[in-house]
């Protein structure tokens, strides 16, 4: 009988081995970082499956060692309401904003990126000085004449919060229509494109954002379609040209580090298109990497 392995599991016993499941505090305890997944992809447009996710990327993050010294809080996942994108929506934001009650620092596993919007919602009724910033391959402002598309989730977050200052990282032009450079100029949203990126590298990316988010409670978000395809290629929209894994935990963690977001998720994995769950591990990966306060090992 061939030996199988779920991602959660492990076939050695070191006691001194940490993992993150060794530590995890269910329900409604409070904690210094807290896990929320919001298995929703009913604002999808192209390959659906997100909603598997928050499962996914928990049995690859249960795994991972433990090298900060925090308590975790797992609030499990949102109650979502399949075909009603309101009321799940309305539980989204009120999972969080009483998560955040309770957590320093919110992880939310999604779920496609429409659930972002009632986080940041959250966010804002809790915090004053707020800003966002979003990685991600679209800047998701589009106008739609019918129906709903997880592409419009930063329109609807600067409608919350007019002033804010947004950054979108990692644009691509050729996985966009012209016209939404134009329209984030109007929003008043920062477009930072791949090629910037390139010219000026990733931790001078990091700088430039740490400068301009110093001091604010920030909310990072991580749309996994940033990442190239080559890297990442379970996701709903890829986009070729993206940041490598590396740069991605890279970036993520310089960010957290400096900025200590109050919220971070990762959304648009997809894994029922994923290969080898790569998209899924890499996801963890940079969830951990997003976790502070730090430990010795980085």
């Amino acid at each position: 009988m061939p030996i199988t392995r779920a991602p959660g599991s492990r076939f050695i016993k070191d006691p001194r081995d940490v993992r993150l499941e060794d530590k995890i505090i269910k329900g409604g305890a409070k904690g210094d970082i807290g896990l929320l997944g919001v298995p929703w992809d009913g604002a999808v447009g192209g390959r659906p499956g997100a909603r598997f996710a928050p499962s996914r990327v928990r049995s690859f993050l249960y795994s991972m060692p433990l090298n900060i010294d925090a308590s975790i809080v797992d609030f499990g996942d949102v109650d979502v309401v399949l075909g009603d994108h309101g009321e799940t929506m309305r539980r989204t934001r009120e999972a969080a904003s009483q998560a955040l009650r309770q957590v320093k620092e919110l992880l939310v596993i999604g779920g496609d990126n429409s659930v972002s919007h009632p986080v940041f919602q959250a966010l804002n009724d809790a915090e004053k000085r707020v800003g966002y910033i979003l990685i991600d391959a679209h800047p998701d402002i589009r106008t739609v004449t019918e129906g709903l598309t997880s592409g419009l989730a930063i329109r609807m977050i600067r409608e919350t919060n007019p002033s804010m200052p947004i950054t979108v990282v990692g644009y691509r032009p050729h996985s966009n229509p012209r016209y939404l450079i134009d329209e984030a100029r109007r929003l008043n949203i920062r477009i930072i494109t791949m090629d910037e990126v390139e010219e000026i590298g990733v931790m001078g990316t990091a700088a430039q954002l740490v400068e301009a988010y110093r001091g604010m409670q920030v909310y990072l978000s991580l749309d996994m379609d940033a990442v190239d395809p080559a890297f990442a290629p379970g996701v709903n929209s890829p986009s070729p040209g993206g940041f490598t894994s590396r740069e991605a935990i890279s970036l993520v963690s310089r960010l957290s580090r400096e900025l200590r977001p109050r919220v971070f998720d990762v959304v648009e994995i997809t894994p029922l298109v994923d290969v080898a769950d790569q998209t899924s591990n890499l996801a963890a990966a940079v969830l951990m990497s997003a976790m502070w306060p730090r430990g010795d090992m980085e």
